[in-house]
């Protein structure tokens, strides 16, 4: 049990940490872009905040396709099966070029009509559509960065994904310092700059994910030529999809679902929709700290399973969910004793700040119920091919208990933006007991590589 448990930790420390650096500078980069766009007041913040809804939707469709793909690169890895794992990649790359070139067109071609869902401000709609039509490259650039970066978490490969990342964060930082008020010569930009600073990092990280991969003393799994990429065969191709599409659709409709929240907080005003966009980026930020280690046990648990090691997979989601809720709740209070310094970061009227503070603390309580929850469906219940079951769940508790009380908070009973976000949160409360009691039962533990059906399911 010493052993076990030496390798349990170990695996974690070695895939979790460098994913809990990512995430945490991924999410920093957005807070970076947040607080300097800050200083230019709610309109901005608002208006980047509802351009970035329509990315937000598009990352989640591609985390979707990934999420949903990587159980079966985790499984295939478990076994050490490296054409397999190519295969499929030339598949997710397929779908998520297909998807990026779906928004692309969207955001050109109806971005008003879609904006105007979360704002009637005819000001923050226009400045928005702007810095969306500047950040739209992102649509191709993100298949590329995930298929090397997400898939390298399924092959224990996370640290050049997380180079990539804080390279990429200091890249954005320092144009956007630059660009948004114009330093060292440079015109001042405003969110254009905002927008251009985003791009050009991305860029740079999707390059040295390439270069890293590709390198020729790097012996990467991932390292796959065009002809292995395209070399799956319809058979294939229509098992991963029967797999993943359950998890692409639970992550579109969350994604979607979620945005309808934004309508209901849009009731409210521009400066709720600024009070919403600063809460949520300082809750990721810590957020990101537990989505390390919900991937960290996802990949644990689907090698084991690849390998047809079910109590030891079982053992390791447990510990997971323990160490992940644990250590979240640990760590909420910190936003609450910087949160003064945090709302004065940013040039808000003083009633907004004090709706801001409201809404940091609404969202930080909640977050080792988010922990929980991501762990399980996320990390766990998805690597270990109970996909179908996650998503039903997900719609559920967004239809019909999410929206709902978005909408009944802010038109029926009148709450403040803080009350709304509130209200909002009891979708996670339910979703956790449902999936608390699906845990228990192991009917999501499925080996797929082995082609073994993913079981009808009754429940919900």
């Amino acid at each position: 049990m010493k052993q076990s448990n030496k390798t349990f930790l170990k695996t974690v420390g070695n895939i979790g940490i460098p994913i809990v650096v990512q995430n945490f500078v991924t999410t920093t980069l957005n807070m970076v872009d947040t607080v300097m766009i800050g200083v230019m007041g709610e309109t901005a913040i608002a208006s980047v905040g509802i351009a970035n809804r329509l990315v937000f939707i598009y990352f989640l469709c591609v985390f979707g396709l990934y999420s949903g793909i990587s159980v079966f690169i985790s499984q295939y890895w478990g076994v050490k099966d490296v054409k397999s794992i190519r295969k499929v990649m030339g598949i997710e790359s397929l779908f998520g070029f297909g998807i990026g070139a779906v928004f692309f067109l969207l955001s050109f071609t109806m971005p008003r009509q879609i904006l105007g869902l979360f704002s009637d401000d005819p000001v923050v709609i226009e400045q928005a559509v702007k810095y969306l039509h500047l950040v739209s490259p992102q649509f191709f650039i993100a298949p590329i960065t995930n298929a090397f970066g997400f898939n390298a978490r399924a092959v224990h490969r996370t640290k050049w994904p997380m180079v990539a990342s804080i390279i990429a964060l200091g890249t954005n930082t320092a144009l956007n310092y630059i660009l948004i008020n114009g330093h060292f010569g440079a015109p001042a930009l405003g969110i254009a700059g905002a927008a251009y600073a985003t791009v050009i990092a991305r860029v740079l990280e999707m390059t040295i994910l390439i270069a890293t991969v590709y390198h020729k003393k790097s012996n990467h799994p991932l390292a796959a030529s065009f002809k292995e990429l395209s070399s799956w065969d319809a058979k294939l191709m229509k098992t991963v999809l029967k797999t993943a599409s359950p998890v692409i659709v639970n992550e579109s409709f969350w994604a979607i679902g979620t945005s309808v929240y934004y309508i209901a907080y849009g009731l409210l005003g521009t400066d709720s929709i600024a009070v919403v966009q600063v809460a949520y980026v300082v809750g990721d930020m810590f957020q990101a700290l537990f989505m390390g280690i919900g991937h960290a046990s996802g990949v644990m648990v689907g090698n084991e399973i690849g390998r047809e090691n079910y109590e030891q997979a079982y053992e390791y989601a447990k510990r997971s969910l323990l160490i992940a809720v644990l250590f979240t709740a640990s760590v909420v209070f910190i936003p609450l004793l910087f949160i003064d310094s945090i709302t004065s970061i940013y040039d808000l009227k003083p009633e907004t700040s004090i709706l801001l503070r409201q809404a940091i603390i609404v969202i930080v309580s909640f977050l080792p119920v988010k922990a929980f929850n991501f762990t399980l469906i996320v990390g766990i219940l998805r690597n270990g091919g109970d996909a179908q079951y996650c998503m039903r769940l997900e719609i559920c508790c967004i239809l019909f208990v999410g929206i709902p009380m978005a909408f009944i908070s802010v038109l029926g009973l009148g709450f403040n933006i803080a009350g709304a976000l509130c209200a909002v949160q009891l979708e996670e409360v339910v979703k956790a007991i449902f999936i608390s009691k699906r845990f228990k039962s192991r009917k999501w533990m499925n080996n797929i590589i082995k082609e073994q059906p993913v079981p009808v399911l009754a429940e919900l």
